[in-house]
């Protein structure tokens, strides 16, 4: 959004959490015309163009360049970037987030959460607007209709006592092993943490896609990490 306006000529404040009290706020924007004459922004050109990418095809090395920009582009918003290229610790990244997806999906409250943001039909997305639809999660016929299975949690109690788990590891893992690197994205740790982690994460993920660099984010490993911040339980 401040992409969008700087490109349009607006000045933009952006205010984390401006009422104490109401955690629901989470920023508040404010607009004035610059006395700037409208320019190009060369990353607001990349926000139509940004997309999950889902698909899984031959790896290719990351070029240092591609790196050095994307660490840059955490820099500049106040986060870090991690980028793990070595084959090796991309195996060791797969199988993490495999586990971490397996505990997660086999949860019933994370399970409830994670389901409730997909929509299944194109009549679910156009009467919610919001969500993940199915079709563009570009799932084969039998991973969609393995996850029209998953939001039953009554299906999914009976299936994790035949393998469900492994499945749902293993299916995670391969996607993992079929990228040309796994990157963690951090933020300060304080009350705007999220707040600060997303705008990081925006930035990264426009500049990726200026570069014409294909990203799939993976929440899990935040998730769980998340709880054990909220239980105060960080060993």
């Amino acid at each position: 959004m401040v992409l969008a306006a700087r490109s349009m000529g607006f000045d933009v404040n952006v205010r984390a959490f401006p009422r104490n009290g109401n955690p629901e706020l989470v920023c508040e924007l404010s607009f004035a015309s610059s006395t700037r004459e409208p320019q190009a922004v060369p990353l607001a050109e990349s926000i139509p163009l940004r997309v999950t990418n889902r698909r899984q095809v031959e790896h290719l090395p990351l070029d240092r360049e591609d790196k050095d920009a994307l660490v840059a582009a955490a820099s500049e918003r106040g986060g870090n970037l991690q980028i793990l290229a070595e084959r090796d610790k991309i195996e060791a990244a797969a199988k993490l987030i495999g586990r971490c997806d397996r505990l997660v999906f086999l949860s019933k409250k994370m399970n409830t959460e994670i389901m409730g943001e997909i929509r299944f039909s194109k009549e679910d997305e156009e009467r919610s607007r919001d969500g993940i639809g199915l079709a563009s999660m570009e799932l084969s016929a039998v991973d969609a209709a393995g996850l029209r299975m998953m939001a039953r949690w009554s299906a999914v109690a009976v299936l994790s006592q035949l393998g469900l788990g492994r499945a749902i590891e293993n299916n995670s893992s391969k996607v993992i092993r079929a990228s040309s690197a796994f990157a963690l994205v951090t933020a300060p740790h304080g009350p705007d943490s999220y707040f600060v982690g997303g705008r990081v994460l925006e930035h990264v993920w426009l500049t990726a896609t200026a570069r014409e660099l294909a990203i799939h984010p993976t929440a899990s490993l935040v998730y769980l990490l998340a709880r054990l911040d909220a239980e105060g339980d960080r060993d």
